[in-house]
């Protein structure tokens, strides 16, 4: 079968990825390589496994402009951003007898490009990713040129219509309730582990006690408590930004670093002792983020707060920590930092739990009864 594999990413990796201006000027092949080797997790992470399972693959990243721009140029569809950017010029009106009627909603100009990489490959399943932009409009407008569209949501609920899809999958027990109560079929398939970016982490000694990199926002209710808490008794670093004053911060023992991305920050686990995790408000009772395989997948040891199926993912006390108040994640991290040769073993169990149970590989079986389901 031929999968189209869609998703978005944040632009703070892609101005990362450009950030001198060379990669640029260089053909499609090496910014996709170049985006790869980043290691910014995506759905991207289903296309090897599909084509190890001898799938064609097309590996989109949607809002990635550079590389979508490179595409359209060396694939004579130039007139794909140039449509939308006169079209804006003159109101949205016809132009030198054209009518650009595709291109006159309001959607996002990637969305444009990914519709015509969809027409012309023509897959028989698209993988959706980030529901806002690859929503029904979006389904509606290549429907001829597909069979089934499988979504995948793990966040927010999405405030759009995804009525179009014939599935989604979640790593979230409760959001596949949710889809299915709004009558589309939901299925749980869990995230793993990207295993491309095994080969480039680096094993030395650490250079950090307890790390954090990731989002700090009104959606992390309790993260930002627990970090503050950390922070008082023992060394954290965290890569990213917080909600803090410098007043605060200098009352505790937190260092604040510039974010990273992908594999950059896949790193920093590694050349930690502990990562911390704390999940997203939205995922309730059930553990979901993709720290929960980064950071053993790594070789870190991860302290995580207790969810009802961390056993399916990892289990407590053998291949991770979890705490379930504030104040026992503080004695937790200061035991385990304390206690080097028990941590040591129990990220050493975490690690291969991940390399034997939580890869895409293991995965992709579950993604594929879910298309040949709905193929049927």
């Amino acid at each position: 079968m031929k999968f189209a594999v869609l998703d978005t990413v944040y632009q703070g990796y892609v101005q990362h990825l450009y950030v001198d201006g060379a990669l640029r000027a260089k053909p499609w092949t090496d910014q996709y390589a170049a985006t790869l080797a980043g290691g910014f997790h995506t759905l991207s992470a289903w296309a090897d496994p599909l084509r190890a399972r001898g799938h064609e693959v097309l590996d989109v990243w949607g809002n990635q402009m550079p590389l979508q721009i490179q595409w359209c140029l060396e694939n004579d569809a130039a007139h794909v951003p140039l449509l939308r950017t006169r079209a804006l010029e003159l109101g949205n009106g016809a132009m030198c007898g054209i009518e650009p009627a595709p291109v006159l909603s309001n959607r996002p100009l990637h969305v444009d490009i990914v519709i015509e990489q969809i027409k012309r490959f023509k897959p028989d399943v698209i993988v959706g990713g980030y529901l806002h932009d690859f929503n029904t409009e979006f389904l509606r407008e290549v429907r001829p040129h597909y069979k089934i569209a499988i979504g995948q949501h793990a966040a927010a609920l999405p405030e759009c219509d995804f009525s179009g899809y014939d599935a989604i999958i979640s790593s979230l027990p409760n959001q596949v309730e949710w889809f299915k109560q709004h009558h589309v079929e939901s299925y749980l398939v869990r995230l793993a582990f990207d295993t491309r970016l095994t080969p480039a982490i680096k094993h030395r000694q650490p250079k950090y006690d307890l790390m954090f990199a990731g989002q700090i926002t009104s959606d992390h209710g309790k993260r930002a408590d627990s970090l503050m808490a950390l922070g008082r008794q023992i060394d954290v670093d965290i890569f990213g930004s917080g909600p803090w004053s410098d007043n605060a911060l200098r009352k505790t023992s937190i260092q604040m670093h510039p974010a990273l991305w992908g594999l950059e920050m896949v790193q920093a686990m590694a050349d930690s002792k502990m990562v911390f995790n704390c999940h997203i408000d939205a995922a309730t009772r059930y553990a979901n983020n993709l720290r929960l395989y980064e950071a053993p997948g790594a070789g870190s040891l991860l302290l995580t707060d207790q969810k009802d199926n961390m056993p399916d993912i990892l289990t407590p006390g053998k291949e991770c920590i979890t705490y379930r108040t504030i104040d026992e994640c503080v004695d937790l991290a200061k035991y385990y930092l304390r206690n080097e040769s028990v941590r040591a073993d129990i990220a050493r169990a975490g690690h291969r739990r991940i390399e034997n149970e939580h890869t895409y590989f293991h995965r992709v079986d579950e993604l594929l009864s879910v298309v040949e389901r709905h193929m049927r």
